[in-house]
């Protein structure tokens, strides 16, 4: 929480300085994105004031308030300033590639244990080679290509290669030169994938089974399907609303035979369970004006 106060103190001074607080122009993606937060974040806070719930939404809508802050600059980013960002950026999350790397050599068993080096940070590991070859930095995206990949050999999950296929589709469909339909080719395409991943869920499900098979990996599929179904309950019991972000953002599930009371890992059914359909469908409506 204190990394957030960085940028909101930044904006603040920002507001105080101007006399008007918004300076850029507010698409439907930006009132979206902001009805979103305001209402989790005002949830979560009465649920941690008023019902004591420690384990609310807060570290989901905490760190949503950096997303609207570029509402208040000044003016829009310059290239230059871009550029800038874009370099940091990249040697910021190329020194975790460089850790993640030297702590999956073993050499700590501490560090080994500690969750700050595992595949949800995948994003990380896109950041620093993407950054790196749109900077046009070879070496340095050599490097961060090579470690991620013993990064990925020491720890064979599912989320480095499908980072990789996501970071290729969105680069080919956002980049400022290119075909002009590309957007309209690939999105079919992805919907197309998701239909039949739903309708089709034992296959994708056996799928994952083969794959974590095949790279001789502990299979945590049935600890996530048990999660999912559990969240799902939840978010039967208040269909429409949820628990308006107030309640227990985490389910109890049976695993393996011991009960476990953790984050039901999908960002899709946390918006079930806090905001109901209302919340998923601001969620996925900021996903597709983005």
């Amino acid at each position: 929480y204190l990394i957030v106060i960085v940028p909101i103190v930044l904006a603040s001074g920002v507001i105080l300085t101007q006399r008007s607080v918004f300076r850029l122009r507010i698409t439907w993606a930006d009132l979206t994105l902001l009805l979103l937060t305001a209402w989790g974040l005002t949830g979560a806070v009465y649920g941690r004031v008023f019902d004591q719930q420690s384990t609310g939404a807060l570290p989901i809508f905490v760190p949503m308030t950096i997303a609207i802050v570029h509402l208040v600059t000044a003016s829009p980013m310059s290239r230059n300033e871009a550029r800038s960002v874009l370099r940091k950026v990249s040697l910021i999350c190329l020194l975790f590639v460089v850790l993640d790397a030297v702590v999956n050599t073993g050499f700590s068993q501490t560090l080994l244990a500690d969750d700050s080096f595992r595949q949800y940070k995948a994003y990380l590991l896109a950041i620093a080679i993407a950054g790196a070859l749109t900077q046009r930095k070879w070496r340095q995206a050599g490097i961060a290509i090579l470690l991620s990949v013993y990064v990925y050999y020491q720890y064979k999950a599912l989320t480095y290669p499908v980072t990789l296929v996501v970071s290729l589709v969105t680069w080919l469909t956002m980049r400022p030169k290119g075909w002009r339909l590309r957007l309209t080719f690939v999105a079919p395409i992805v919907v197309g994938f998701t239909a039949w991943v739903l309708l089709n869920f034992n296959t994708a499900v056996a799928f994952a089974n083969t794959y974590f098979s095949s790279v001789d990996k502990v299979n945590n599929t049935g600890t996530r399907l048990a999660l999912w179904r559990a969240g799902l309950g939840v978010f039967q019991q208040s269909p429409l609303f949820g628990s308006s972000f107030a309640g227990n953002m985490n389910v109890s599930a049976l695993v393996a035979g011991t009960t476990v009371v953790i984050p039901v890992h999908c960002d899709f059914i946390e918006m079930m369970m806090g905001g109901g359909v209302l919340g998923l469908s601001l969620f996925a409506a900021w996903i597709v004006l983005t």
